[in-house]
């Protein structure tokens, strides 16, 4: 039975964004083909009553992302596809946060989320990093929360590289992976000049998005916690006894919401970012999917070893050792088929004591499944 916290949850919404990770998102965003205003004009597409408001909400953030465009155009083309294109095989349409070499090295610590004073002083806050944060960090941007990110084994790089040589991606996505690690300190300072323009543009305009933000904390300010984790948060901790909410401008995937625990907080809390697109849609959206979403998700549940690992949940809560015992799996093997079942968000994961168990999200999957019936069958 779930241990549940003792007492009622406490909902922080912030009201505030990290322009560090913002400028993050838009970079991933123009590298990798996705660019906002075509996920505002799909939502235009879709719901059709709504085009007046969506054009009233989401006008100015177009706007804003133009802005960026003039103020990155000048930027070497080279040197961001470098640090932001994609790496890895991961269903892209279920991650908010790019998994390439720009998260690894400049993402805010999902330790300490750290207010933003000036580039230069988080550049200063990033090099005094040790390599075992380092790795941390590489570990948080291209896997999931699980126990995995926490074993001591993997907190040098010798063993980190061992945990890369298993990683789903080609060898030379490896080894721009274990090279953020090396190169750290020099693709700080890189990525520090190279996201200046990107960053003051964002803080310069902050009056284009503005109301988005304080539309969002009234939003979110007028349910409890529960109703959150209910509608939003496919994951989180069972025993969290805070949960801090934060908007994003240019998440890459609008429609999902990004969430860790933070270790050793008292009290213990959750870390959620949604954004704004997905905060507006979920207002009026009409329970349907895009195509090729759904293709994406019938992709994850294609595999045979994940379709053993839903069928082994379907009855029980396990955890991975368990798994590993049960199918004959490594740790790692295992740890990367699990990610890709949690971010699509047919799996679920509770951490008690210092295990975490896993059960396959039901109500989600027989929703999905309806979902393929209706587009294939009827």
């Amino acid at each position: 039975m779930n241990q549940l916290a003792p007492r009622k949850r406490e909902l922080a919404v912030h009201k505030t964004i990290h322009p560090v990770v913002d400028a993050l998102s838009y970079c991933a965003r123009l590298v990798n083909g996705r660019p906002l205003s075509a996920s505002i004009q799909e939502m235009r597409e879709q719901y059709p009553e709504r085009r007046e408001n969506i054009n009233a909400l989401f006008g100015p953030l177009e706007e804003l992302e133009r802005r960026l465009d003039t103020a990155s155009s000048h930027l070497d083309a080279s040197r961001l596809r470098f640090f932001f294109c994609m790496l890895g095989d991961h269903t892209e349409q279920n991650r908010s946060h790019c998994p390439n070499i720009a998260s690894t090295v400049f993402m805010p610590s999902v330790i300490a989320y750290p207010h933003f004073h000036d580039l230069d002083s988080y550049r200063e806050e990033l090099k005094h990093y040790s390599e075992a944060e380092v790795i941390f960090q590489a570990r948080v941007t291209f896997a999931i929360p699980n126990e995995g990110w926490h074993i001591r084994e993997c907190s040098d790089f010798s063993t980190f590289y061992d945990y890369i040589a298993h990683f789903p991606a080609t060898d030379e996505e490896r080894y721009q992976i274990l090279g953020a690690v090396r190169n750290f300190p020099s693709y700080v300072d890189e990525l520090t000049e190279l996201l200046r323009p990107i960053v003051a543009c964002i803080q310069e305009n902050a009056s284009l998005y503005e109301p988005l933000l304080n539309r969002f904390g009234q939003t979110y300010g007028a349910i409890d916690a529960e109703a959150l984790l209910k509608q939003d948060a496919r994951l989180f901790e069972h025993a969290a006894e805070v949960i801090d909410l934060y908007p994003s401008l240019f998440s890459i995937n609008e429609r999902f919401t990004m969430f860790y625990q933070i270790e050793n907080d008292a009290p213990k809390r959750n870390h959620v970012e949604i954004g704004v697109l997905w905060d507006a849609a979920r207002q009026y959206r009409k329970r349907d999917m895009p195509l090729k979403e759904l293709a994406s998700y019938t992709k994850v549940i294609g595999d045979p070893v994940r379709m053993q690992i839903l069928a082994l949940l379907k009855n029980e809560e396990v955890y991975v050792q368990e798994l590993t015992e049960k199918m004959g799996l490594s740790f790692t093997t295992l740890s990367h088929h699990m990610t890709k079942l949690m971010m699509a968000g047919l799996v679920t994961s509770e951490r008690r004591g210092i295990y975490v168990y896993y059960r396959t999200n039901t109500e989600f999957l027989r929703w999905l499944i309806a979902q393929i019936n209706h587009t294939v069958l009827t």
